[in-house]
């Protein structure tokens, strides 16, 4: 048996070496960072902001050959590699729990990152407490190796403070930048507390008004076959297709045309489709396709089986408390910014403006 990883983006920070990164997540606080997802998978991004921290998956491209028995960072015995959580893999998966600050597009902007700059990005997980909390039993040994850690950090940062390290500009910034981040997400969170959370009647509301969702909610068996192509040539590409009805032909045809193409098996159920396409595909019956264009790319969806999977209020309704919460909450920030940048003096200096970077007009 053979597995296919593709990376779903890249991750982006401020450590560009294993040498002085941070060992996990939790002794990376302040340390800002993006992930970016690549395009083709944004969809994939939607609902995912209002979660207070994600789990970024990723692949240690940098990992030295694999071990099954290793000595991990601040230890002095040798562990089965499983036990541990060293990069020399038999396949090189790291993982770890960051905070989402906010998405921009297709950026997610994250904190306490422990990734080094140029990780390739495998998945993305919202971190769920009630899911991904420790049990009581194992929380004392957690506990222990995080204490011995502490320690080890204050030590160091104690010599740091010695050898006047805290004077270096560049390590003065890094301070100011994660206390800036510290103080303002701290601000933030006790602004979100004061959030109501959504009423009985608005979550009935939101499941009367999206019946497709819940009441007449659908899964979909599907196959995604994505063509690259240029724009001027979509046409002859989509001609080609038609209603679908010649699939097979279709594909064998873009193999003989040599037209680049991948396809892959794919199963939603209609809360995890974006809008549109699920507006698309609302009326459609087993091998009907539908067709979505981007840039120097046709998507055909051909669909293999529709199940209807309705939801009652009671099944539906922490997930609609959670959306509706979330969304509360983001409008809540937005509204807030808005506010103190109204109420701020902001001056920027050359070369930034308020949309970043200015172009600089060649001489």
């Amino acid at each position: 048996m053979s597995l296919e990883l593709k990376p779903i983006g890249i991750v982006y920070s401020p450590f560009k070496e294993a040498t002085g990164a941070p060992i996990q997540a939790s002794m990376a606080e302040g340390a800002t960072g993006t992930a970016e997802v690549f395009p083709a998978f944004a969809d994939g991004l939607r609902d995912l902001d209002g979660f207070d921290r994600i789990w970024l998956l990723y692949w240690f491209d940098r990992a030295t050959a694999p071990r099954l028995i290793v000595t991990p960072y601040m230890d002095d015995q040798s562990h089965g590699v499983f036990a541990t959580r060293a990069p020399a893999r038999p396949n090189p998966i790291g993982m770890s729990a960051v905070r989402l600050l906010r998405i921009e597009g297709c950026t997610l902007h994250v904190a306490d990152v422990d990734i080094l700059d140029g990780t390739p990005l495998l998945d993305i997980k919202p971190y769920v407490p009630r899911f991904d909390h420790l049990p009581a039993e194992r929380k004392s040994a957690v506990a222990g190796t995080l204490l011995k850690s502490m320690v080890d950090m204050e030590l160091l940062r104690q010599a740091a403070i010695k050898d006047k390290l805290d004077a270096d500009e560049v390590i003065r910034a890094r301070i100011d930048s994660s206390t800036r981040m510290i103080l303002a997400e701290a601000y933030m969170s006790k602004q979100g507390a004061a959030i109501a959370k959504p009423t009985e009647s608005e979550i009935k509301a939101y499941f009367d008004q999206h019946s497709e969702l819940y009441s007449d909610r659908k899964v979909f068996e599907m196959e995604e076959l994505m063509i690259k192509v240029r724009q001027e040539d979509a046409a002859e590409v989509k001609e080609k297709l038609g209603d679908g009805k010649n699939y097979n032909e279709f594909v064998a045809w873009l193999v003989q045309t040599k037209i680049p193409n991948n396809s892959q098996p794919v199963s939603a159920a209609a809360e995890d489709m974006p809008a549109d396409i699920l507006d698309k595909l609302k009326n459609v019956a087993a091998g009907d396709v539908i067709t979505l264009e981007e840039k120097d790319q046709l998507s055909v969806i051909r669909v293999n089986a529709v199940h209807s999977q309705p939801m009652t209020l009671e099944q539906a309704k922490p997930a609609i408390e959670e959306k509706l919460y979330r969304q509360r909450r983001t409008d809540g920030m937005d509204s807030l910014l808005k506010q103190l940048r109204d109420k701020a003096k902001i001056e920027y200096v050359a070369p930034y403006s308020e949309s970043g970077i200015a172009a600089v007009k060649p001489k």
